[in-house]
């Protein structure tokens, strides 16, 4: 694994820099008596994969900007080796870290949601990766929780963002408040989607380490007043590096 900071917004320089870093990788690959039977990419944004675009990215400043032929060309530019690219939703990749690599763990529906500046819902439901029509499921960072409350990165007011997003948390004296926001959330999802497991990660878990036992505490209050028993939430299998596993569980998810 290697990671950088990104060092321009633009999408062109984002696939460029995306680019560098996949052919450095390969390069390694290749002293391995391995076969690279695909690439795949997940992004903060909602992506329709119908037409390779991403639809709405608030927090890269991203509005239907046509990626995968971007990607495509900027991998061909750096001496990528032709080989299938597949891209997806960074919460929609880490729920497939999750799904395609169960270490025997069944289930045909689970839900993994990602703390970081965003917050997002990777959904996956009998047995398949559940998108929506323009691949804006899942935005659950901008589900409302407040009616006129703090305006978002979106536009609108009173985001689940606004409270538990990494900016929010930043700004809270106690930071694990949003872990109550997070079970408010989870307890949404449970009752919309009625999951078989529900997952959380993302940096913000790392970095507030209150935050999902809280959740988990509000999400289990929830359920006792309605007389019911809560879903079992637990962390990231992969930790940090969730959605990057589930980008290679993207292409075994296509295959």
């Amino acid at each position: 694994s290697a990671e950088e900071a990104l060092v321009d917004h633009a999408p062109a320089a984002v696939a460029s820099q995306a680019a560098r870093l996949l052919v450095r990788a390969q390069r390694e690959l290749a002293a391995r008596a391995v076969l690279v039977s695909g690439i795949g990419i997940g992004l903060p944004g909602a992506f329709d994969e119908g037409s390779g675009t991403v639809r709405f990215a608030p927090n890269l400043g991203w509005r239907d900007v046509a990626f995968l032929p971007l990607i495509t060309r900027a991998l061909a530019d750096a001496g990528s080796p032709p080989v299938a690219v597949h891209v997806q939703n960074e919460a929609d990749t880490a729920a497939l870290s999750e799904y395609e690599f169960a270490g025997g763990e069944e289930t045909d529906s689970l839900i993994f949601v990602t703390c970081g500046v965003g917050v997002g819902a990777g959904i996956v439901l009998n047995d398949r990766l559940f998108t929506g029509l323009q691949g804006m499921a899942g935005e659950i960072g901008h589900s409302i929780l407040q009616i006129d409350g703090p305006p978002c990165s979106c536009g609108r007011r009173g985001c689940a963002e606004t409270f538990l997003g990494a900016r929010a948390l930043a700004r809270q004296a106690a930071p694990s408040r949003g872990g109550v926001y997070l079970g408010v959330v989870l307890q949404n999802l449970w009752t919309t989607f009625n999951p078989g497991a529900l997952v959380v990660g993302g940096p913000s878990c790392e970095s507030y380490p209150d935050m999902v036992p809280t959740a988990r505490q509000t999400l289990e209050s929830y359920a006792a007043s309605a007389g019911v028993s809560a879903p079992t939430v637990r962390t990231a299998r992969y930790g940090l590096l969730a959605s990057a596993v589930g980008a290679a569980a993207l292409v075994l998810h296509h295959e």
